[in-house]
């Protein structure tokens, strides 16, 4: 990268695919950088120096190489997004959970297989992208989901939409297909935000359908069956 970048109003920085171990030196130096992609690189180390990167609004290191982070993310005021999916974790980083303001998480296409990672430390989150993992159970973390409003959690393998459902009291679009969904709690009602629902009906009956039509009147439900596919 050329040097000087620190005397441009650079925003955004898309480094995808460029078969980068470390981010450039130069990137460092971008004040007024608030969006950071290091996608798609073979990167193995959380680089501790993006706390340089005071406006630092969202982060991505997707198809990476991380597993853990070693660095305090707790003075990371600024951000927000957080993007680590398709890295193969069966553990979230402890010290994502620590950024102050986080609101959008994605970990999808890694290989989760319960909620166990959700804290209180996570209260904040808005956004949460947990499809193509090996979730099976929805699980009393929900408890610290208040706040969430949209939750993408299809492709995994989770077979009922149990009683704690309605923690997710600000939830306005879920998304929960290809997963074999067998049972839906009557607490799903307690969801009067929900503006959007997404799920297979391979296992429904007629009368839970009517039962979910019933419950949520002001939401737009799509089912799709999975042996369709």
């Amino acid at each position: 990268m050329p040097d000087g970048l620190d005397t441009l109003n650079i925003y955004k920085a898309i480094l995808t695919g460029n078969d980068l171990t470390e981010i450039p030196k130069q990137v460092f130096e971008i004040s007024t950088l608030q969006d950071l992609v290091m996608a798609a690189n073979p990167i193995s180390e959380f680089p501790c120096a993006l706390n340089k990167l005071k406006r630092l609004k969202s982060l991505s290191f997707a198809s990476t190489r991380i597993k853990e982070i070693n660095c305090d993310l707790s003075k990371y005021d600024s951000l927000e997004y957080f993007d680590i999916s398709r890295n193969n974790l069966t553990q979230l980083p402890n010290e994502i959970k620590n950024i102050p303001n986080l609101k959008w998480l994605s970990l999808d296409g890694n290989s989760f297989t319960n909620l166990s990672f959700v804290d209180k430390r996570l209260e904040k989150l808005e956004t949460l992208d947990l499809y193509s993992n090996k979730i099976h159970k929805l699980s009393i973390e929900t408890q610290y989901l208040s706040n969430i409003k949209k939750l993408l959690i299809f492709d995994n393998q989770i077979e009922s939409i149990p009683e704690n459902i309605g923690d997710l009291i600000h939830l306005e679009k879920l998304e929960i297909w290809n997963n074999p969904i067998k049972s839906i709690s009557s607490n799903i009602r307690k969801l009067t935000n929900l503006k959007s629902l997404k799920i297979d009906d391979d296992f429904l009956t007629k009368k839970d359908k009517e039962n979910l039509k019933n419950w949520l009147p002001n939401c737009s439900i799509k089912y799709q069956t999975r042996s369709d596919k």
